[in-house]
């Protein structure tokens, strides 16, 4: 966004319906019409069976070893969801808040989404679809407003780019480290209570996360954002999940703390050969004074 405006920012809450919604604002769509958005499980099922975890989610609903949140759906009932679930809905309750034009929920079902207009498909088709409409127009006028910007201030922000993923994979190492030792404590130990070295070393891992977390995360290294997100739904979900015994939701949260480590730092060594690959042709580019 500090290099291209608001074009360059594309909100991202975690999942491709959140990134095209953002996609069809940035491009001017108005309204904006969702479909097939439920993010529920009406029926205690899983939209699909069989797209998710090789349809054992639909059995685990079943069998009530999904934790459950209640919330309230188009026609103002009590429709089940899960953790995942609730944090896009929260996500488009903000982002439609900041919305210039008309969002439109045409789902006909599922949970309700504060601040969208509850319609028919059929209704929305026959009102907003114009067989005139040329589709190719607005995306060239889109593509023609975009004006680079100037190199200097590309390579100096790709540069910062390089730097601050460097700085996140040495977090990530240290917290990586952190956990691997917290783990070991916990298969050889039995006394968790009073345990100082175990304190200690969680309370490091912890402190990577809120790295991860941070607002000048958020903001700057965007790019990896969604993946992170993704990874923190599994720790909340088992941070406050007191069904399972003490013992075992230690050792699944560090397990879970040592898959975030591992990840971003993968993502974060991809990113920087990445960033560097991008620098590498802008010089080029500049060299043979052939930027664009």
């Amino acid at each position: 966004m500090e290099l291209m405006g608001f074009k360059g920012r594309l909100a991202t809450g975690g999942s491709v319906l959140t990134d095209a919604f953002s996609l069809a604002r940035i491009v001017g769509a108005d309204p904006i019409v969702l479909v097939g958005v439920d993010l529920g499980f009406p029926g205690m099922k899983w939209y699909s069976d069989g797209s998710f975890d090789d349809g054992k989610f639909t059995q685990n609903l079943a069998e009530k070893k999904v934790t459950i949140i209640e919330v309230e759906d188009i026609y103002g009932n009590p429709m089940p969801t899960y953790r995942s679930f609730y944090e896009f809905i929260k996500w488009f309750r903000k982002e439609i808040l900041v919305t210039e034009g008309k969002v439109v929920d045409a789902t006909e079902g599922g949970a309700k989404i504060e601040g969208s207009h509850i319609m028919k498909l059929k209704d929305v088709i026959d009102q907003h679809v114009q067989d005139d409409a040329d589709a190719r127009k607005v995306f060239d006028e889109v593509y023609e407003s975009f004006e680079p910007p100037e190199p200097e201030i590309v390579i100096s922000r790709i540069r910062e780019f390089v730097k601050d993923y460097d700085n996140l994979s040495d977090d990530c190492k240290k917290g990586l480290k952190s956990s691997k030792r917290a783990l070991d404590i916990m298969h050889r130990t039995k006394v968790l209570e009073g345990n100082r070295e175990l304190i200690r070393l969680l309370k490091r891992s912890n402190e990577g996360k809120r790295i991860l977390q941070s607002e000048k995360m958020t903001s700057r290294l965007g790019l990896i954002a969604p993946m992170i997100e993704k990874q923190m739904i599994d720790i909340y979900y088992h941070e406050a999940d007191e069904s399972i015994p003490k013992r075992e939701r230690y050792i699944k949260l560090i397990e879970l703390d040592l898959g975030l480590y591992t990840k971003v730092g993968k993502a974060c060594s991809n990113m920087k050969y990445l960033m560097e690959n991008i620098l590498e042709e802008i010089l080029l580019e500049l060299d043979h004074e052939e930027y664009v």
